[in-house]
């Protein structure tokens, strides 16, 4: 199948949705944009309670064949309402965006252009950055490739939701209503010996700071809790043994007092 000469991307790109009038259009243009297009866009309504969903079924028009609605009838958060979309894909790969984030027009073609290229990958990601309308209209350089191991991992998510595209039939969901339930996925993949790689190149932007005041993680010590939480799954899973689950809890604990030293200077200097 082709699309304004293209061949399109066996890729189902899921957006969880939460009363997201105000940025849902934007993020979807960035997908309808995409040098290279997808086969499927899922837009899943996660129970908002206002006029979201009403809007949804307006940006169907946008493109009847690919764009679908799904609406929730109760709240599951963002982990829930991907695994939802995931149930609906029919794609073999998927694809993950916030309502409030953007793609560069050429993720698709760059980073699917290379995981077709290659034969035993199950999840890639990529860098991303704050908006910068400059950096949208200009080809990103490009860098090599690095495969990620576990225990990086565990000290940092380095895996933006934003970025990944991976495939749809790997043996593990999201965690639902928790706030790291990317991480428990991305940890519960690499801790089974998935092949996670990440390109060192930036596709895709958010409008806001990862821990602002105003955005899903910027309560510092709830996402800690939930930090802490999935390492005491993948231990109580056995996927972790003892010395590696205190060792990952203590780092974060110490990433969790400098993430509080750092917003609390940031208030005192006005920024």
């Amino acid at each position: 199948m082709r699309i304004n000469g293209q061949e399109v991307a066996a890729i189902s790109v899921i957006v969880p949705c939460f009363r997201c009038r105000d940025t849902i259009k934007r993020a979807l243009d960035s997908i309808l944009a995409q040098t290279r297009p997808v086969a499927q866009i899922i837009l899943v309504d996660d129970a908002s309670g206002d006029d979201t969903f009403a809007l949804l079924a307006q940006l169907v028009k946008l493109d009847e064949q690919r764009i679908q609605v799904l609406a929730l009838p109760k709240n599951r958060g963002p982990g829930g309402a991907r695994n939802a979309g995931w149930d609906m894909a029919t794609q073999p790969w998927l694809a993950f965006l916030d309502a409030d984030d953007v793609w560069h027009p050429q993720k698709i073609e760059i980073q699917f252009g290379w995981l077709e290229k290659q034969s035993a990958v199950d999840l890639c990601a990529h860098e991303y950055s704050q908006w910068n309308e400059a950096l949208n209209k200009i080809t990103p350089d490009w860098l090599e490739p690095f495969q990620l191991s576990v225990y990086p991992i565990l000290f940092k998510n380095p895996i933006p939701t934003r970025s990944v595209i991976m495939r749809k039939d790997v043996p593990y969901r999201f965690g639902e209503k928790m706030r790291a339930e990317d991480y428990l996925l991305w940890l519960s993949l690499a801790l089974s010996d998935k092949k996670l790689w990440k390109l060192p190149i930036q596709l895709a932007f958010t409008f806001r700071p990862e821990f602002s005041a105003d955005g899903y993680s910027g309560n510092l010590i709830v996402h800690e809790r939930c930090e802490l939480g999935v390492f005491k799954i993948l231990y109580q899973s056995k996927l972790l043994a003892l010395p590696v689950y205190l060792s990952a809890s203590l780092f974060s604990l110490l990433k969790f007092v400098r993430r509080c030293v750092i917003r609390s200077m940031r208030r005192f200097v006005g920024v």
